[in-house]
């Protein structure tokens, strides 16, 4: 099956999700929450901590990168690989095409997966665990759950769309007939 580039579909700078394997229902993390660049990103339980929350930031040519909330930092591969087997942890942004991802559809209604563009190989869970705390790796196109994931929003803050400016002028009080004249002659 040929996968069709969603990317446009989510990429927004104003919505936060949280990526869940489709395998074990556990959802990317940043390991202990931890602030710095260089930490490994890996799955573990649904909580409602914000290193589990991304925003998926457009780019060019319908890709995006995945930004952090708690941390602001991104997806990226470590030292740059584009081999099977190369971990994922966070990293300031960075003019890098190791930060630069496709989301594809599956063809499976909600599942979806991602694209390294400097790779071409995917998301993946080392060892196809399911496990709390099993690290992130880029590996080549099995088909399997452990390289499907589910983006389910969390937050939204796009602004409402401006409804129609109603005039906001106050409306004139209607006037006797006879006021203007009541008036001349007081």
């Amino acid at each position: 099956m040929t996968k069709r580039n969603v990317t446009p579909k989510f990429a927004s700078q104003t919505k936060y999700y949280r990526i869940i394997s489709k395998q074990s229902g556990k959802a990317i993390d940043v390991r202990d929450a931890a602030m710095e660049s260089g930490v490994l990103l890996e799955v573990n339980d649904k909580n409602n901590s914000d290193s589990q929350l991304w925003t998926i930031v457009p780019g060019q040519k319908s890709t995006c990168r995945f930004r952090n909330k708690a941390t602001n930092k991104f997806f990226d591969v470590i030292e740059g690989g584009t081999k099977n087997g190369c971990w994922l942890h966070q990293w300031e942004e960075a003019n890098a095409s190791t930060q630069i991802w496709e989301i594809e559809s599956t063809g499976t209604a909600g599942a979806y997966k991602i694209k390294s563009i400097a790779a071409e190989k995917y998301l993946d869970i080392v060892g196809i665990s399911s496990i709390a705390g099993a690290n992130l790796q880029l590996w080549e196109n099995t088909d399997g759950d452990n390289q499907e994931w589910e983006l389910e929003l969390m937050e939204d803050f796009t602004p409402k769309k401006a409804k129609k400016a109603k005039s906001t002028a106050p409306k004139a009080k209607k006037q006797h007939p006879n006021r203007k004249e009541l008036l001349l002659s007081n």
